[in-house]
């Protein structure tokens, strides 16, 4: 989205935001191409605040580094009660960011946001390009909440990246028990540039292959973040399952937000459980009881191990037959009215 300035930024509906980042070259999310705003960027920025002015509560300003996909962005996350603009500015004033909700959503206001810049290869995009265009320093924060109290704060910004964590198990796609999983690597000691780092911590992310959801956020993600001193963790059984690919991550994290990703994949042996055989027991179809009830009504009148069942259509009625196997004696085939629930014959 490149707005310019003859759309005074206008966007209706009932959720819209303007979102602009400038960097040295251009909008941030259309890394280093020239926006078409003009020379006049002042309907970006956002108001100085007068008065008294309360701290945001978090502010942070990091680079990522994907050792794996050789490319790096910039990250950032603005959190507080509530703003209706948000404006960011470099050490050297700036300004980089420019957060301004609209229509409802500006009645509404903003509590926080998060954002992730185009990470382009380096072949496209240099780190030295990067550094160039986000120097280290403090970044300056100053908003506006919904009372009209203006809010200020600070992120800094560091050039020190680690060096990418290496991952020893499981490595290279390989097939691993579902059952048994334990992700080891070695400890980061050093920058991308070969200096000393703080390490604060890893995270290790997990992620199911196979059950995306394109509507919503129910894919399996196992996300954890460990103390620096541990470089290994066990993946729990119960979220793995079998003949599943899942896509493993381990960042290496340094004191100033900087993060380092290494990126691989694993198969779990066996043989994949299907979607359906997870989900609960349904009615057949509408007003029909349901096959876990159909079973129950069949042990309620006879007393065994239910080892088939289907449904039926006996006299232009929908039934279910239940077949049920005692302990001692011959089977039994309790037929059920689908719709009712009353057990219609035993045969």
């Amino acid at each position: 989205m490149n707005p310019t300035p003859d759309s005074n930024y206008k966007m209706y509906g009932v959720i819209a935001i303007l979102l602009v980042l400038v960097g040295a070259g251009g909008y941030l999310l259309s890394m280093y191409t020239q926006p078409s705003v003009g020379s006049d960027l002042s309907v970006l920025d956002c108001a100085a605040p007068t008065g008294k002015t309360e701290p945001m509560p978090t502010t942070k300003l990091y680079f990522e580094y994907n050792s794996t996909d050789e490319d790096t962005g910039i990250h950032g996350l603005f959190d507080t009660t509530s703003f209706s603009e948000l404006c960011v500015y470099d050490p050297n004033g700036k300004q980089i960011l420019t957060v301004k909700p609209q229509g409802t959503l500006k009645g509404l206001n903003m509590a926080g946001i998060f954002f992730e810049s185009r990470e382009p290869k380096h072949s496209e995009v240099s780190v030295g390009k990067h550094m160039q265009d986000f120097p280290e320093g403090l970044y300056s924060i100053k908003a506006v909440n919904f009372a009209g109290v203006g809010l200020t704060g600070a992120a800094t910004l560091t050039h020190t990246i680690p060096a990418p964590p290496t991952i020893i198990a499981p490595k290279g796609d390989v097939t691993v028990p579902h059952d048994d999983v334990v992700v080891r690597w070695d400890p980061v000691t050093t920058s991308t540039k070969g200096g000393p780092i703080t390490i604060t911590g890893y995270e290790v992310i997990v992620t199911n292959e196979d059950r995306k959801d394109p509507h919503g956020f129910s894919q399996p993600v196992y996300d954890v973040h460990v103390i620096p001193s541990v470089t290994s963790l066990t993946v729990p059984k119960e979220f793995l399952e079998p003949g599943t690919k899942y896509e493993l991550e381990v960042l290496a994290l340094e004191t100033s937000g900087n993060q380092t990703i290494t990126v691989d994949f694993f198969q779990t042996a066996g043989t994949p459980v299907s979607a359906s055989a997870q989900k609960p027991s349904a009615p057949a179809s509408s007003g029909n009881i349901s096959e876990s009830q159909a079973r129950s009504i069949a042990l309620g009148r006879v007393s065994g191990t239910v080892t088939d069942l289907v449904l039926d259509t006996r006299s232009g009625k929908k039934v279910y037959v239940v077949e049920v196997t005692p302990t001692s004696g011959t089977e039994s085939d309790v037929v059920i009215d689908a719709q009712t629930g009353a057990i219609l014959a035993v045969e």
